[in-house]
């Protein structure tokens, strides 16, 4: 995979690209000399996950996040970025007020909310009937 590594000035709003480099050294290079440059930010061109998401956006796909109960209550709504901060659908170990639980999280590619709620309750039931969602808890 080919990277750049950008050069990167300002926070929020007033955050802004100064350049793109091919080489980590030029990037930092650059980054010593110019006034108010922030980062080295290093990016992989064409990452297979960017490519995957491309084809998945152009086939009518949404990136939605859910979060499931193990009686199959859910949440899920869109987040757009999810497919490059967020992690797939899983199970995660939670606790509150030392009290320990569990849920189904992540994100799912699917054509709608209710689609999401499908493919998410589809794995709840099969971690149920494969005994890896623990009983007694949420």
């Amino acid at each position: 995979m080919k990277r750049v590594y950008i050069v990167t000035s300002g926070a929020y709003s007033d955050y802004s690209i100064v350049a793109a480099c091919s080489t980590k050294e030029l990037a930092e290079r650059l980054q010593a000399v110019v006034d108010d440059c922030n980062e080295v930010e290093p990016y992989t061109v064409d990452a297979d996950r960017d490519m995957q998401a491309l084809e998945r956006l152009e086939a009518g796909y949404i990136c939605l996040m859910v979060d499931m109960k193990r009686d199959g209550d859910s949440q899920v709504w869109p987040w757009r970025e999810a497919w490059i901060n967020g992690e797939p659908l899983h199970l995660q170990a939670c606790s509150r007020n030392k009290h320990p639980w569990y849920r189904l999280a992540g994100f799912v590619w699917a054509y709608s909310e209710a689609h999401a709620a499908k493919i998410a309750n589809e794995k709840r039931a099969q971690l149920i009937a494969a005994n890896e969602w623990p009983e007694g808890v949420l």
